[in-house]
């Protein structure tokens, strides 16, 4: 039986067989100082290469991670990377598949099974395929976007044979105007037909089309649809120091949904713009310690552990659910039964909407113009401080943001008023 040891990069298979990305060591380099960007079969000591249809500059791989850097190609590189992570995958359910058959690891049937083409597959199945491996991957949320975005495309093209060679600029321009009079806005018409292209570059990739059939707009294709053109910019989505007075003096029925709303909102509110994920996700032997709430983000990869201190409006939220047994979580969202990544998913996208839904009616009962949601104690959050001169560099940390660029998509809109520091300055007036 075969063991995997899984990283992103590299696959390790009790003593037998190991996978590295990596660039070609021995294959000379093409007049561009680029290298051949392959998969190295380890086997007994016997190492083979096997290569995966693309060249990088060794200035622009990370051989660490065996992963392109940004640099590379600073708009794609997500995609190229997760499709890198797709192809280790695929080697490993190889490996699974003969373990199963209990067929010992040979190379040349291996390089058969990887390398092969299904020049049959159509768009929809393809998404089936790419869903399947993200899940597999343990990549809930982006497999919910593919799944999503397949919706989308079925909706439009109800014919179940379309190809990748179906995909033309015209189809493109007929699927954008199909899906704005189903209602869609900008964004999401940007999030649907930007999916799409992640799974065509996968799918060339994959062999089952040829680049030069490429309907989108690059640095190649200068005739192709443009996506670009669809992006908006973001709505103003934080509400003022006297809307949020309406919420915090808001009375709702004892035990009501409205109440989780109300507490919910505050929560995130004073807990630094935390996340609905997060919140979900904390337990009170794991997060909460006396003095403050010690997490993770879960929806990123970078490992920074956020230490929230525990002020007497998260104190007076935490003596309420104290009350209650919800499996060790704070909040009555998960519980034990929630014990997959997929029914966490699942569980927490129901309970978003719902609350979401609460949120929108309290908001209409006291006369908030801007609609409630989770979302909007997080912009809150963010242009309270802002509004009071905290510098975006230290929201920026309080918030987990990567970059300051990504803060300011928060802070652009908000004014620039009086007044002093961070979490003090968030006590409603």
């Amino acid at each position: 039986m075969y063991l995997f040891f899984i990283s992103l990069s590299q696959i390790q298979i009790e003593k037998m067989v190991n996978f590295t990305m990596m660039l070609h060591p021995t294959r000379p380099a093409k007049k561009d100082g680029s290298k051949a960007v392959v998969l190295r079969v380890t086997n007994e000591r016997l190492r083979k290469y096997i290569g995966i249809g693309y060249s990088c500059k060794p200035e622009f791989w990370d051989h660490r991670k065996g992963l392109f850097k940004k640099a590379y190609n600073p708009e794609n590189f997500k995609e190229l990377n997760n499709t890198i992570k797709l192809k280790i995958a695929k080697a490993e359910r190889i490996v699974m598949d003969f373990d199963k058959e209990e067929k010992p690891f040979i190379y040349e049937p291996f390089k058969e099974k990887f390398l092969i083409k299904n020049e049959k597959k159509t768009v929809l199945s393809f998404f089936d395929y790419k869903i399947d491996e993200l899940t597999k991957l343990g990549n809930i949320g982006n497999a919910e976007v593919y799944k999503v975005a397949k919706n989308a495309l079925e909706r439009f093209k109800p014919d179940k044979n379309a190809r990748f060679q179906d995909i033309t600029v015209k189809f493109l321009i007929k699927y954008e105007a199909f899906l704005r009079n189903d209602g869609c806005a900008n964004n999401t018409i940007n999030n649907y037909i930007r999916t799409l292209r992640a799974l065509y570059n996968t799918a060339i990739d994959e062999g089952l089309i040829s680049k030069d059939h490429y309907p989108f707009y690059n640095n190649h294709t200068r005739a192709g649809y443009k996506i670009g053109k669809l992006k908006t910019a973001t709505v103003k989505r934080a509400i003022s120091m006297a809307d949020l007075k309406k919420i915090q003096d808001y009375q709702p029925k004892e035990l009501s949904i409205e109440q989780d709303a109300k507490l919910f909102f505050l929560f995130s509110y004073y807990a630094w713009g935390i996340n609905f994920i997060d919140m979900a996700n904390l337990k009170w032997d794991k997060n909460i310690q006396y003095d403050a709430i010690v997490y993770s983000r879960i929806k990123t990869r970078h490992t920074k552990t956020f230490r929230v201190p525990i002020k007497t409006q998260l104190a007076d939220i935490f003596d309420h659910y104290r009350n209650y047994d919800n499996d060790g979580y704070v909040f009555p969202i998960l519980s034990d039964f929630h014990d997959t990544p997929m029914r966490k998913k699942t569980r927490v996208k129901t309970a978003i909407k719902k609350i979401n839904n609460a949120l929108g009616d309290i908001g209409e009962d006291l006369g908030i113009s801007t609609p409630l949601t989770t979302y909007v104690a997080r912009h809150t959050f963010a242009s309270t401080l802002k509004n009071k001169d905290v510098p975006a560099s230290v929201i920026k940390e309080m918030m987990g943001h990567a970059n300051e660029e990504t803060t300011e998509i928060y802070l652009k809109e908000f004014s620039n008023d009086v007044l002093s520091v961070a979490s003090e300055n968030l006590n409603i007036e």
